[in-house]
């Protein structure tokens, strides 16, 4: 009796929910076309300490959904806080503009593509906009192609005035909570408690820890020590925020943390780059200089407290940096004064170095337009383009002592381009190129028609979505805003108070600002969607013209065609380079085995066993006992240290060959002797890599 008296209250409150909803206007005529439900967490905290709620949330929009007449199959649930390639959490504030807001582009997509309605909790969860920009432009997408945003609390439909004046005062209302609730009480009650000489935030900076009542206690933590290393690395580094950063990425290249792990730390308070080694955590360290300047000019590690950028209290709490280090670095990269005055330096004497060319004429230097290398390395470690007097593909590999291996940049352009050209002339690459032709179509040559978000997703990896050209309605009403803005302050500046001048003043610059933002990504996309164009041309014409381009078009050509490009040492005097292509040409992967001779240096040790060996042993023996050297290379060392053989054996060796390129040739089913060969890997039909 009781589960039934339960779901009769259930479902008179969806009834009373319906009637509520649908009291200021008929939607039924909207329920027959697809409708988006979108939810929203300001902060990746609010994901992770709320999924259940969230799941509760999203089910009770659906519910929403389902009783005002929705079909399930015409229902798309969209939530914004997204994982990033990494595995975090992104967060997503309404106050970001509507076009760097992936989520919301594929609302205003949605929309034009004929969705009904939007269906959220409220308007708060769709913009907090201070300026009323995305709200305003928003609505005028919605009204041009006749879709509603249903909240909990009603259906707007922007076809009515009444319903626009009463979404913009809900969104005034939303832009308004984070100045009244968040600006003001907050930041008030935060001031207040640091007046007090006590920590504010609750959050410590690395080396500290926020412990007592509230956490507003500083005490030293198990990193301290690591902090105040910092400041005397500095010191010994004299100055050189440069040359502190190399030693620090060096560290963690060795797999040394900067503050490791501990029980006392809690991971959440920890707010640098964390190191990790098979999927375990082993610690943090700081991957910038602006990372390291911000710790290296905290007054909180000599006991001061601070709040909103100004000591509020001396000698707060203990002091775990050596003061005179301290001062040292404080005084070197300081913007401020301890109170807060600016501090005046001399600025730097700007020393030029003479070159000869601008560009290092690398074919693979640079980067794609979705900012990644177009050539980089595996795990962790990276290629670099160095512009010695022959200049090289360089590859940071580190080991406890640490060193680095490299290629000329002319060697490996050249086994790239040739390799390229020839690719381009297969004829699988010409059948692919046909079944692509939704992608790009030819006539004689020439491009017909390139779709440009879907090249972008597929041949420069750049996400679609984001990079869509930004909504008109968005611009029109900046210009419009900013129009009245003006107006605004020109007839009507003399009547104003000074703080209503100010607040004119601050949201004409906001304003402007975000205008110049948006007009410089369109002409950004713009070039990007020109050079994409002329890549994709030139796809077929490469063949019989490359040889007369210039580099600039060369690199275009091969960002278009290529998804990665990676470089990794697989083995001493072994290189192996992978190519992922693009869709545009077919998407395979091919790897390039690169031998390589190598001089490694003779130690004592091998000499002494040299001396002791050679003589008697089977070339078998001595090749087994170096690896690393060939035939041709033990013979020379022993001429030149006059070590003379008595066992001449009949046994045929190759004088080029190291053993350990036998074992490496297994190992990757690639012949020995063969300086540099391709293998292509396929996808077959059930998905395997063959």
């Amino acid at each position: 009796m009781a589960r039934l008296k339960a779901q009769v209250e259930l479902e008179q409150e969806r009834l009373e929910t319906l009637q509520k909803l649908t009291s200021n206007y008929p939607i039924e005529k909207y329920t027959k076309r697809p409708a988006l439900v979108y939810s929203r967490y300001s902060t990746a905290k609010q994901v992770r300490d709320s999924i259940a709620a969230g799941l509760q949330q999203s089910e009770k929009l659906l519910q929403r959904a389902d009783d005002l007449g929705w079909e399930r199959s015409l229902l798309t649930l969209l939530v914004e806080n997204q994982m990033t390639k990494d595995g975090r959490i992104r967060s997503v504030s309404g106050t970001i503009p509507i076009e760097d807001r992936a989520g919301m582009q594929v609302v205003i997509d949605r929309v034009k593509a004929g969705a009904g309605a939007i269906i959220c909790d409220d308007i708060s969860r769709l913009t907090r906009d201070a300026d009323l920009v995305d709200a305003t432009s928003l609505a005028k997408t919605c009204k041009e192609h006749d879709c509603i945003i249903v909240t909990s609390e009603r259906v707007y439909n922007f076809k009515r005035k009444a319903d626009f004046d009463a979404y913009i005062d809900e969104a005034r209302a939303a832009a308004a909570f984070i100045d009244t609730h968040i600006r003001n009480k907050m930041l008030k009650n935060r001031a207040r408690k640091a007046e007090q000489g006590k920590l504010a935030t609750g959050v410590a900076p690395v080396g500290l820890l926020a412990v007592g009542e509230k956490r507003s206690e500083l005490v030293p933590s198990p990193h301290a020590s690591r902090v105040d290393w910092l400041y005397a690395r500095f010191r010994a580094h004299e100055a050189s925020l440069n040359g502190l950063l190399r030693e620090v990425l060096d560290m963690m290249r060795r797999g040394e943390v900067l503050f490791p792990v501990c029980d006392e730390v809690d991971p959440k308070s920890m707010f640098l780059t964390p190191v990790e080694q098979d999927g375990n955590l082993l610690g943090w360290t700081v991957t910038s200089r602006f990372g390291l300047k911000h710790i290296l000019t905290n007054p909180a590690y000599i006991g001061h407290l601070v709040f909103n950028g100004r000591i509020v209290k001396r000698n707060a709490h203990e002091t775990i940096v050596d003061a005179a280090n301290w001062q040292y670095a404080f005084d070197h990269l300081a913007s401020v004064d301890l109170d807060g005055q600016l501090v005046e330096r001399s600025k730097k004497t700007v020393r030029y170095t003479q070159q000869t060319s601008t560009d290092n004429g690398a074919l693979l230097s640079g980067t794609r337009h979705n900012g990644t290398a177009v050539i980089d390395g595996l795990n962790d470690l990276h290629v670099f383009v160095r512009n010695t007097p022959i200049p090289t593909y360089t590859l940071e590999k580190w080991s406890v002592g640490g060193y680095e291996t490299s290629i000329r940049t002319t060697e490996l352009d050249a086994i790239f381009e040739a390799h390229l050209l020839d690719w381009l002339g297969t004829s699988e690459v010409l059948a692919s190129l046909q079944t692509k032709a939704w992608v790009i179509g030819f006539t004689s040559g020439n491009v017909v028609e390139i779709p440009p978000p879907k090249v972008h997703e597929m041949a420069y990896g750049v996400n679609a979505t984001k990079q869509t050209a930004k909504p008109d309605d968005t611009m029109t009403t900046l210009n419009e805003d900013i129009a009245e803005t003006e107006r605004n302050i020109q007839i009507g500046g003399k009547y104003m108070e000074d703080n209503e001048l100010e607040a004119a003043y601050a949201k004409l610059a906001r304003l402007r600002k975000r205008r110049t933002a948006i007009e410089q990504a369109r002409n950004q996309q713009a070039a990007i969607e020109a050079e994409i164009r002329q890549a994709a041309s030139d796809v077929c014409l490469a063949c019989n013209q490359w040889h007369g381009w210039d580099i600039a078009r060369k690199r275009g050509l091969i960002r278009l065609v290529t998804e990665a490009v990676t470089l990794e040492e697989i083995a001493v005097g072994w290189l192996r380079l992978t190519i992922k292509w693009s869709p545009v040409l077919g998407g395979l992967t091919e790897q390039c085995y690169i031998w390589r001779s190598v001089n490694n240096k003779w130690t004592d040790d091998d000499l002494e066993a040299l001396r002791d060996h050679y003589p008697a042993a089977t070339k078998n023996q001595l090749l087994d006992m170096f690896p690393m050297r060939s035939w041709g290379a033990i013979i020379r060392q022993a001429s030149e240290r006059g070590i003379k053989r008595v066992n001449v054996d009949s046994e045929h060796v190759q004088n080029d060959i190291r053993r350990n390129d036998v074992i490496v040739a297994d190992k990757y089913n690639v012949s020995v002797g063969k300086r540099v060969q391709w293998v292509v890997t396929r996808m077959t039909n059930d998905g395997l890599l063959s």
